[in-house]
């Protein structure tokens, strides 16, 4: 049975086809339109299946859009069967992972209600089991709360975030503990509120100051609640490799599947149908590319135009930027 599951409708739409186990196909909506984070999906994504898997719970999610003030969008995706949203991430993350038995730790921005969560993750047999014990609800959200610090340093929110991750090194988290209120108390889904202070402060403390109260409430949850030794991290801010840096240190053994955000749960909502382990190889699972190169003409190349460039291979799934072709 050839199952397809799709991520789309907010931002980094994203496609995963599978067989019998196998995944045949699994790319980025942005590498066929050139449109970065493209919340669409392609035309030639749209590959004929059995069955369609849908990442989230679009009637639940509008529930929480009407709760705030955002209105009724409506779902143009179609799809036989869904899954919620922090279920998809996480399933995306323990199917292909090769534990036995594990927790899952889910840290986005926003789905229907939840964005943040924990499971218990094993097998049973060659059956997956997850159950969830924890869960934070929207409006306390860690994704949002970043992206509004992001945005609030002058960077792109739900794009720019890697770069107020890289700026927090040069700065002094001096601020902290009035973000952390921040964090804790109001709802960043429209930004920061407003700081006085900001307009004096370094855009480098105040990214530095919003990555310890991020890495310092899930540090706190990990140990909390994540016993297991063994730990999936899924979700968007999964991509945050200093914070991924210090769960690490805390002796766990770690796996986050290459594409944790939004467009990486296509796979994992259908890894839900097909309801066993996945055959997880490497994250090269996009549109080919096939030449014959000859070195003698790269070199001759090189000594005339002094730069070339060799794209090879298949595309990478998740947010690369040169990767597996170069």
């Amino acid at each position: 049975m050839r199952i397809l599951g799709i991520s789309e409708g907010f931002h980094d739409a994203g496609s995963a086809l599978i067989q019998n186990g196998n995944i045949l196909k699994a790319t980025h909506a942005e590498r066929f339109s050139r449109k970065k984070n493209d919340r669409w999906l392609h035309p030639k994504q749209k590959i004929e299946a059995d069955i369609v898997a849908f990442y989230e719970k679009p009637w639940l999610k509008r529930t929480r859009q009407l709760y705030a003030g955002q209105g009724w969008k409506s779902n143009r995706s179609q799809y036989d069967v869904s899954y919620y949203h922090n279920q998809s991430h996480a399933a995306a993350g323990f199917y292909t992972s090769k534990f036995d038995s594990c927790n899952i730790l889910v840290v986005d921005a926003i789905g229907e209600w939840d964005t943040f969560s924990i499971w218990q993750a094993w097998m049973d047999g060659d059956k997956p089991h997850m159950k969830k014990i924890f869960s934070e609800k929207y409006p306390f959200s860690i994704g949002l709360f970043y992206s509004a610090v992001t945005q609030k340093i002058g960077l792109k929110p739900n794009e720019d975030e890697f770069i107020t991750m890289g700026m927090a090194a040069y700065g002094e988290p001096l601020y902290s503990n009035k973000l952390k209120d921040i964090l804790e108390y109001d709802n960043c889904h429209k930004g920061l509120p407003n700081l006085p202070w900001a307009s004096i402060a370094k855009n480098e403390d105040i990214a530095a100051s919003a990555q310890k109260v991020i890495e310092d409430k899930i540090l706190h949850y990990v140990e909390k609640f994540c016993l297991h030794q063994n730990l999936v991290f899924m979700g968007g801010v999964a991509l945050n490799c200093v914070l991924n840096t210090k769960i690490a240190n805390l002796g766990k053994n770690m796996w986050i599947m290459p594409n944790p955000g939004d467009c990486g749960s296509s796979l994992g909502a259908a890894a839900l149908v097909y309801g066993k382990k996945l055959n997880w190889k490497d994250p090269y699972l996009g549109t080919n590319i096939t030449k014959d190169i000859n070195p003698k003409d790269v070199v001759q190349h090189l000594l005339k135009h002094s730069l070339c460039g060799i794209a090879n291979g298949r595309a990478e799934f998740g947010p690369r930027a040169l990767g597996n072709r170069s």
